[in-house]
């Protein structure tokens, strides 16, 4: 062992500095530095892709699965082994702020520049860069950016590497124009998920296989021959999740969640609620309410080695549902069951979060026919998906016949059926 009166800090060539060596009282912080890869992993075969040269490299990911985390690690490594300028976009605002937060685990904060408009240095972690020094044109720095601000003339950065984090959540279009000066595009993100909103009308494009309203992987994995990675294992989904959305992917995963559980429940518990005539019955709305409170006070068991029982709160549970009137319903019903803390939103506006119990109504209720809404796999997949621990399924046991009588694709028709039969078995 070191004495640590003994250390010479200036011996470049001598061993490290023990730990807790402190240099006049000051810690000295460890090095970022990205995490280590493992072989034959897809963090280790998307960075292969892009170090060789591959123009498109694309990583499918089922829910909870590690995505940003593979973003963050094959980043760190190019942006500190390599001489790429490396730019990393998203859809939204927050995701490019959890980006920057991300990279700083991995990498030097001072080698971090959040360009975005409207954010404080308060905001970010101490050393990255607000809009200023280094950039896309010095090697070592990565920029984060909004998927929006990489579009219009004059805006479009030049970069060796465009990083698309969440890329099913982007059109085709947003994605070519951003990309569109930089050599090699590296897309991640959740098939699963729900797309981004089109409001033209797309009917011209439907033939063309890079149409421009089609989410961003699917178009450019029809340009040449990228390389298609996808992940394998969710951390977030147990087992009987994984294999009830599973029929929504074209690859297949399986659950490594460490083992835990709400005393009591299964991790999807199937509950029927009344048969209502609109999606806003009071009745309806009041059982979701109900159930949501119930798990607010529940006992979560996390289990291993020395199992551990926790006290669940209102903070632990989400409810999901379809529609923007279906929220204020719930959160009224809430609010008379004094419970606050709750998180209630839709499909739409949850996707991306996750918590350890969620309550999801089935799209299906209150409707007399299916609809596109209603039958949107990515919807009816982000609602399975959310939670951590337990899934309280609610729907009305009609979902069967408005599947039979309903006008979709044989292909829709099978998730839809599929995925029930599997929620509510």
């Amino acid at each position: 062992m070191l004495n640590l009166d003994e250390y010479d800090p200036f011996d470049l060539e001598g061993p490290p500095p023990p730990e807790g060596w402190t240099p006049g009282g000051v810690p000295v912080p460890a090095p970022v530095v990205a995490a280590s890869l493992e072989i034959d992993s897809v963090a280790a075969k998307a960075l292969y892709s892009v170090w060789s040269g591959e123009r498109i490299t694309i990583v499918d990911s089922p829910p909870g699965a590690g995505k940003t985390l593979t973003v963050v690690t094959v980043v760190a490594h190019l942006a500190q082994r390599s001489a790429l300028r490396i730019i990393v976009a998203t859809p939204t605002r927050a995701q490019a702020m959890s980006m920057v937060w991300r990279l700083t685990e991995q990498m030097p904060a001072s080698k971090v520049i959040m360009a975005m408009s409207g954010v404080s240095k308060l905001d970010l972690p101490t050393g990255v860069l607000l809009q200023q020094g280094g950039g896309p044109g010095d090697p070592g720095f990565v920029e984060v950016r909004t998927l929006a601000s990489c579009q219009g003339i004059g805006r479009t950065p030049d970069a060796d590497l465009m990083v698309i984090d969440e890329a099913y959540q982007s059109t085709y279009a947003a994605a070519a124009i951003a990309a569109s000066r930089s050599d090699q595009v590296l897309l991640v993100g959740d098939p699963g998920q729900i797309g981004p909103v089109v409001t033209a009308d797309t009917m011209a494009w439907e033939q063309m296989s890079l149409a421009p309203h089609r989410r961003a992987p699917e178009a450019f994995a029809k340009i040449g021959s990228p390389t298609r990675l996808s992940l394998s294992s969710t951390w977030r989904l147990g087992q009987q999740a994984a294999a009830a959305i599973a029929p929504l992917y074209r690859f297949g995963f399986t659950s490594s969640r460490p083992e835990r559980a709400i005393v009591g429940l299964n991790e999807i518990e199937p509950l029927l609620v009344p048969v209502a005539e609109n999606p806003y019955d009071p009745a309806v709305l009041g059982a979701v309410a109900e159930q949501a409170a119930a798990l607010s006070e529940a006992t979560l068991l996390l289990g291993g080695d020395h199992p551990e029982e926790v006290q669940m709160t209102p903070e632990d549970v989400a409810v999901v549902v379809s529609h923007n009137a279906q929220v204020s319903g719930v959160m009224g019903q809430l609010h008379m069951l004094g419970v606050r803390g709750v998180e209630v939103g839709t499909a739409d506006r949850l996707q991306g979060g996750e918590w350890h119990a969620v309550v999801a109504l089935d799209p299906f209720v209150g409707h007399e026919e299916a609809s596109p809404h209603s039958l949107a796999p990515g919807r009816l997949c982000v609602m399975a998906s959310r939670h951590r621990t337990h899934l309280s399924w609610m729907h009305d046991g009609a979902w069967a016949k408005r599947i039979a009588d309903g006008e979709m694709s044989a292909t829709v028709a099978k998730q839809c059926l599929t995925v029930r039969q599997l929620l509510c078995a």
